[in-house]
């Protein structure tokens, strides 16, 4: 008898347990979870924003694409294609590892929608910026439709100011315009803005460019005088003033006024440790009476990296 009673509060205590609205919910998220993980994303073309302030968005274009059960994502700038291949996606989560450059777009995902957040951590530890994207949306930026549109097409003398009117930089603004689509970049003395693209609508321009590293928006309008009066993003972080001339003849400062040798040198000259700790210097015997190539470069530059890949094909083949 006493063994009968021993089994029946057993079982009753199982069945107390089993029925309990913790275990249940538990039960019941890690089963979600499990269901959830893998489970399709749409492919295609997706529409991504950037929302950098209260009032400004910068919008890009990436596409989805899955093949074997793994995902890779195509960002758009005009003809530039950054491949994402390490993104991962467990239940309602999408994290997309962006390549080269020490940043991740963390988003979750629901009924063809993404909502989440850019971290850039090559930046700062700490600095991020709303992200989020809806699928089927193949517009970079949305603007109606018009038959007469400004021409902006061609060459154009371009000054960057600072909002405090402290510093200034002179750059050409090179656009290619059909209708309202446009595409281009700034050039500047240092380098240029990538592969940026965007629209034309009326008197207004519009531009954007996002790699993983710079998020780059610029917009403006044409006064009466045919001159450009625009704004540049960079991020959620700075901001400048710019105006541009049409100007078919305008030339960059000569780049030999940028970099020279020091008074007192009339050659490169270096040594340093390596990351064996080995000295490396231009005068080792193993470079004596060859071409020697000094590449300066920063590793966050996109500009930089476009160089790197020249010479490693260059070096390839030669």
């Amino acid at each position: 008898m006493n063994s009968q009673i021993h089994q029946l509060f057993w079982i009753l205590l199982l069945l107390i347990t089993a029925c309990n609205p913790d275990n249940l919910s538990s039960t019941q998220s890690n089963q979600n979870s499990s269901t959830m993980e893998g489970a399709d994303l749409p492919t295609g073309i997706w529409q991504g924003k950037l929302k950098l302030t209260d009032t400004e968005t910068l919008p890009f274009n990436f596409e989805l694409n899955k093949k074997n059960q793994t995902y890779t994502v195509d960002i758009i700038n005009g003809k530039e294609r950054i491949t994402v291949k390490e993104i991962n996606v467990v239940g309602d989560s999408v994290i997309m590892q962006l390549p080269v450059f020490n940043s991740a777009i963390k988003v979750k995902f629901a009924e063809g929608r993404m909502l989440g957040k850019w971290h850039n951590y090559a930046k700062r530890a700490d600095y991020e910026i709303p992200f989020s994207a809806m699928h089927g949306n193949d517009q970079r930026f949305e603007v109606p439709k018009a038959e007469k549109v400004m021409d902006v097409d061609g060459k154009w003398e371009v000054v960057f100011i600072t909002d405090d009117n402290s510093g200034k930089t002179d750059a050409i603004g090179e656009f290619q315009q059909n209708k309202q689509q446009l595409t281009g970049t700034f050039l500047t003395p240092t380098g240029d803005f990538r592969y940026l693209e965007g629209s034309v609508f009326d008197n207004e321009m519009m531009l954007s460019c996002f790699d993983g590293s710079h998020a780059f928006l610029f917009k403006a309008k044409m006064n009466e005088g045919g001159s450009l009066h625009g704004e540049f993003w960079s991020g959620n972080h700075w901001h400048e003033k710019w105006i541009a001339y049409r100007n078919d003849s305008v030339n960059l400062p000569d780049p030999d006024t940028l970099t020279y040798l020091k008074e007192g040198y009339d050659k490169v000259d270096f040594s340093f440790s390596n990351l064996n700790g080995q000295n490396v210097s231009i005068n080792t015997p193993k470079y004596k009476d060859k071409v020697v190539l000094v590449q300066i470069l920063g590793s966050w530059c996109p500009n930089c990296m476009d160089e790197t890949a020249f010479y490693a094909d260059y070096y390839k083949k030669h």
